[in-house]
């Protein structure tokens, strides 16, 4: 019997607190979207990039999530919970440092080739000295694609496209909206 209780003990100590945890859930998801879409439509008035724009909405609302969250466990009464998972953030992100140097780079050169102006979707560049002649099918917080005329695709790092030159050959084409003819 003291095994049963032993399970069922911290169960009973969790469910008074349920339902005010699920109200502030929803309260937090609200006030979370809110500040989303107050944060999109500021953002949306400067000059940045959509790619720039998504990472300031992503990182926000990363951090607003990561908030509530620990704001429920709170309530609940886990905060040696809160304090096991901030303290193995630090831990995994001191971790992740000393090995993700240069997806940290790649990161930042995506933040730097989203607002170039000429290195876009479409755009035929040369990176390499010549050796990689293409057009820039996708870009992404890492890397890019290049698809050269032999139709072979070449995934570049962003950090080695930053660092290094590149020539723009060809800016993309702007193709005309439909319209019906009448």
């Amino acid at each position: 019997m003291e095994i049963v209780n032993a399970f069922i003990q911290p169960f009973l100590l969790l469910a008074p607190k349920i339902p005010i945890t699920i109200i502030s859930f929803i309260i937090g998801y609200v006030i979370i979207w809110v500040l989303i879409l107050i944060l999109k439509k500021s953002i949306a008035y400067l000059r940045l990039t959509k790619s720039v724009r998504g990472l300031i909405v992503g990182c926000a609302s990363a951090f607003l999530w990561a908030f509530l969250i620990m704001h429920l466990l709170e309530i609940l009464g886990l905060s040696s919970l809160i304090v096991l998972i901030s303290g193995s953030a630090v831990f995994l992100g001191f971790i992740l440092n000393q090995g993700l140097a240069q997806t940290i780079s790649d990161i930042a050169s995506s933040i730097s080739l989203a607002q170039d102006k000429d290195f876009k979707i479409g755009s035929i560049v040369s990176l390499n000295e010549g050796k990689t002649i293409g057009e820039i099918i996708s870009l992404d917080m890492r890397k890019v694609r290049i698809m050269d005329k032999k139709g072979k695709l070449h995934v570049v790092p962003n950090s080695m496209i930053d660092k290094g030159e590149w020539i723009l050959m060809e800016k993309p084409v702007k193709h005309e909206s439909y319209k019906s003819k009448k």
